[in-house]
């Protein structure tokens, strides 16, 4: 505890001054007319002050008003007055006669010019204290102060602290709130997906068992159908191989007697039991090519292509058609299938050559994850709104008497290779040739 300060006899002794500037506390003695008249040495100190600047003068001239460097601080705010309320409570102590303990205030101390001369922030402690004289009135008062601005810092961090915590508490069950909410709804969108996904399951599995009853039952009206295009096509074939032949042999046996008119009722009729029996070949064609990749294997395209040619070299030499092979690649397929597509665009090619001999390139070009091939010719091409038509069953570009042929060529080629996982187009102009192009995916045999 500091020691009570000694009563001073007289204010402008020089041994009361002596008094107060050895005193180990921080002291300051004033008049009641608000003249200081001493302090202490750690007062001094602690508001940054020299007595020479000090004794004899006004407090409010030593310790004026702070600057209220925060304009919107409402006037009220004690912080604008605090040297005003330090004086008003001394001045409480010299009508009462009783001292007076101040809440912790605040008042910031400037620094000396020298030192730059800004404002600190500074909280006191502060304790007036009157001294009476002989006559039993206060003579002076004693102001004491304890810098407690690191008390209030910490208090106030302290504050800050709690307010925090509270915060975070309070957000803390705020987040609880909504995670409690968020999992009951995520809870009741698991049971609607679950119910959702039971349904679908029982959709899907009823659907899987439409598609494998109506998929078995394709597979038995398509194999009814391949068995009776066969039977048919094969019954035919010897009851048009007879009324063919009757007719040649009366062409033969009794071509002078009978009329010209009648002759050649019996020439056409023996021509079209002979269009009628390639086309049931090509039906036949159609029934027995093969409904899966089973019988794909590694094949040397050029191989396949050499093949077609020896078959077809009695209508490349009648035509004196030029073929003009390029280097083609190994895919996987069939040497069957591949060579039917082969003689079958190589046969078009010179059988629609026009006026000129026919000149017939065969290249492929690999793009993206398939080969493109194209058999191209310089005859009398496609007109355009007839190129998708000419790949239907028994549809031809001309009339059928004009070239030989039956309207199925192009369309057992899309056929296989569709078969393949491929595409067939057409490309080119009336007059200036034709370009038939298909793919052949990419793949392992």
């Amino acid at each position: 505890m500091n020691e009570p300060l000694p009563p001073p006899t007289d204010a402008p002794d020089p041994d009361f001054r002596r008094l107060f500037e050895g005193c180990p506390n921080r002291y300051m003695v004033m008049t009641p007319g608000w003249i200081i008249v001493a302090m202490t040495d750690s007062y001094l100190r602690t508001t940054m002050t020299r007595r020479e600047d000090m004794v004899g003068r006004h407090a409010l001239e030593v310790f004026p008003e702070n600057p209220d460097d925060t304009p919107q601080r409402h006037p009220d705010d004690p912080t604008c007055r605090g040297a005003e309320m330090i004086l008003e409570s001394m001045q409480r102590v010299i009508d009462t006669g009783t001292p007076e303990l101040m809440p912790f205030h605040k008042y910031d101390i400037r620094r000396p010019q020298s030192e730059g001369g800004e404002y600190e922030e500074h909280y006191w402690s502060i304790m007036n204290s009157p001294i009476f004289g002989a006559d039993g009135k206060v003579e002076f008062v004693v102001h004491r102060v304890e810098d407690v601005t690191t008390l209030v810092r910490s208090r106030e961090s302290a504050l800050e602290q709690e307010r925090r915590s509270a915060a975070l508490e309070q957000r803390a069950s705020h987040l609880e709130l909504d995670v409690a909410i968020r999992s009951a709804e995520l809870q009741k969108a698991n049971r609607e997906l679950h119910q959702t996904n039971v349904e679908l399951n029982a959709v899907r599995a009823d659907l899987e068992r439409r598609v494998e009853l109506r998929t078995a039952d394709l597979k038995r009206r398509n194999q009814a159908l391949e068995e009776i295009a066969y039977a048919a096509s094969h019954d035919l074939q010897e009851p048009l191989r007879a009324v063919a032949g009757y007719c040649q042999l009366l062409l033969m046996d009794y071509a002078a007697a009978l009329p010209a008119e009648a002759a050649d009722y019996l020439q056409k009729a023996a021509v079209g039991a002979h269009r009628m029996s390639a086309m049931i070949r090509g039906i036949l064609q159609f029934a027995r090519m093969p409904k899966d990749t089973q019988s794909f294997s590694s094949i040397d395209a050029n191989t396949v292509l050499a093949e077609t040619l020896i078959s077809l070299e009695s209508a490349i030499s009648e035509s004196h058609a030029t073929i003009v092979p390029g280097d083609l690649p190994t895919i996987c397929s069939d040497p069957v299938l591949l060579t039917q597509v082969f003689q079958n665009l190589i046969g078009n090619s010179i059988k629609y050559c026009g006026e000129r001999p026919p000149v017939i390139r065969i290249d492929a070009q690999k793009t993206g994850q398939e080969w493109v091939f194209s058999v191209a010719d310089k005859g009398i091409g496609i007109p355009a709104d007839s190129r998708d038509r000419v790949f239907a069953i028994f549809q031809r570009l001309k009339s059928p008497g004009s070239v030989p042929g039956t309207g199925i060529g192009l369309s057992l080629c899309r056929q296989i290779v569709e078969h393949h996982g491929g595409r067939i187009w057409i490309e080119g102009e009336p007059g200036e040739g034709t370009t038939v192009r298909f793919t052949i995916p990419i793949r392992d045999a």
